[in-house]
């Protein structure tokens, strides 16, 4: 039988205050979680994920089925949505 795992970590909460004119403030912003922390929830090294990512890419880099300018695309974007947020980043 198999299983699902949800990744989905703690979304942004933001708190309102609406007044009688219908206008409304914020008044605080409590922020996610990151990629990052959900992967370690659910016991998951960053590095070692960024490790097998790159050796994968300098594998198919090294067969000719992406271009350099794709492996760098690919692995800049791995490290930089691993620190974002799992949600709308504001």
């Amino acid at each position: 039988m198999a299983t699902s795992t949800t990744f989905s970590g703690q979304s942004h909460e933001v708190h309102l205050v609406v007044n009688d004119n219908d206008e409304w403030q914020i008044k605080k912003i409590i922020k996610g979680d990151t990629v990052n922390t959900v992967l370690k929830m659910h016991q998951f090294d960053r590095r070692e994920l960024l490790d097998n990512v790159e050796l994968r890419v300098r594998d198919a880099r090294e067969k000719g089925k992406i271009s350099e300018k794709e492996a760098a695309n690919i692995l800049n974007t791995m490290k930089k949505e691993i620190i974002d947020y799992t949600y709308l980043d504001f």
